[in-house]
Order: structure tokens, then sequence, then C-alpha cells
């Protein structure tokens, strides 16, 4: 009798030892859950931020342009999935301000697109790189210049034109943590 006592207790300290072991599991998942949602919620706010700063400074350089050389501006914001049939793949997001130019003569083209140059300067984006592989952008590139955001963001400022048109645009975009914009394709 005195044996199953005893046998009696160590399954109840063995019950509450493996109840012990399966509550600290929960709290540890639980608390890691909890710990990389914060995370996630935070590079989210950082990285909307981010495309907020951009977006407004892209439109502020397109508007500055057209103040001297009025045009025609547009200002699109969307984001996209990557996508295979029967996947939906990586997220981005981009943000583009243009100013267009139709028929006018190449001089006021020089002079549209020195005083965008000169307007760059205005950018807090830090130095851009000239792209000299504008031939892969199209025939119509002119100028190319691309400023690198942040670890998946970037943004470029590129001419394009002939002796028809003239158009500045800003293009601002990459991966994303999350929909900031409306999505152009579910």
């Amino acid at each position: 009798m005195v044996k199953n006592r005893h046998s009696a207790g160590f399954a109840h300290i063995f019950l509450l030892a493996g109840l012990l072991v399966v509550v600290v599991l929960v709290a540890a998942v639980a608390f890691r859950v909890v710990r990389d949602t914060r995370q996630h919620n935070a590079a989210v706010q950082k990285e909307r931020a981010l495309y907020a700063k951009l977006d407004g400074e892209a439109q502020s350089y397109i508007q500055a342009i057209n103040q001297k050389y009025p045009g025609k501006v547009t200002h699109t914001r969307s984001c996209n999935y990557a996508s295979a049939e029967g996947y939906r793949g990586s997220l981005s997001c981009s943000v583009t301000s243009s100013i267009y130019y139709p028929s006018e003569s190449t001089s006021s083209y020089d002079r549209v697109t020195k005083y965008a140059d000169s307007q760059q300067k205005l950018l807090t984006w830090g130095n851009g790189q000239y792209d000299h592989e504008t031939d892969a952008l199209g025939k119509d590139t002119i100028q190319n210049v691309m400023y690198q955001q942040g670890q998946n963001v970037g943004c470029a400022i590129t001419y394009y034109g002939d002796e028809t048109y003239l158009e500045v645009s800003v293009d601002c975009g990459g991966n994303a943590l999350a929909e900031y914009y409306p999505v152009v394709n579910k």
C-alpha cells in the first residue's frame, strides 16, 4: 500500500512537471509571436513613413518644375504582387510623379532639363548615380539618375523624349511589407 501511495505521488509530480513544461513552451511561443508581430508592425510603420516621404518629395520636385515650366502633371501610387499561375508572389509598391511637354522646340526642352537638374539638389535623397545604360530603358531615354533610399526601396529621375515630346518622371518603389496603396493586380 505504501508503494502505491509513492507511485501515485510520483505520477502527480511527473504530471505537474509535464504540465509545467507545456505551459512554459506555450508562454515562450506566445512571447515570440507577440515580439515578432511588434517588430513587423514597427518595420511596416517605418517603411510606410519612407514611402510617404519619397512620395511627397517626388511631388514637390515635379511641382517646382511645373511652376517654372507648366506642363501636364500626373501622379500615381500603386502596389502589385509578382505572380505566377496559382501563386501570389512578393509585394512591391511604387509612386510616380511626372510632367509631360508635347511638341515643343528642343531649345525649350534644354531649359526644362537644365532646370530639372538644378532642382535635384533640393531632394534629400543623397547622391544619385547616373545610369549610362539608358538604351536598356528604351530608345527615348535621355537621362536616368538612380537614388537608393533604403534596403529595398530606390528612386529614379528619368528624362524621356525626342523631337516631339519631353517627359520628366520620378519613380520611387521597391519591395514592400504591406499594401500602402491600391493593389493594381490581385
